[in-house]
């Protein structure tokens, strides 16, 4: 299920509600059957124009906490860079940068 709002100057932001398939299992090897665990996801993204500029994922799946992308072209500028952050279910961030070029660092 999916919502959009324009807000202005060629922005929208869109809400998306779904499911995510986060582990399968095989019950029956030899005919090839599994099961499968899902569990809810909540996304917001945020576009200019169709390029996407920011977007957060929020799951109720085990050790996957929320995951925020700011894409290259947020910030204004020839170097534009994006950034990235993750959560481990431990508490520990992780957190990179990105250009327009495809090129990043993180840790």
């Amino acid at each position: 299920m999916t919502s959009a709002a324009q807000a202005g100057d060629g922005y929208h932001v869109t809400l998306a509600v779904g499911y995510r398939t986060w582990r399968d299992e095989y019950v029956d090897e030899v005919r090839g059957l599994k099961t499968v665990e899902s569990a809810p996801v909540l996304g917001m993204f945020v576009d200019q124009r169709h390029s996407l500029l920011a977007s957060i994922l929020v799951s109720d799946i085990p050790g996957q906490l929320p995951n925020l992308n700011l894409y290259p072209g947020l910030i204004p500028g020839r170097f534009a860079p994006g950034n990235w952050a993750v959560v481990a279910d431990d508490g520990t961030p992780t957190v990179g940068i990105i250009s327009r070029w495809g090129l990043g660092i993180g840790h």
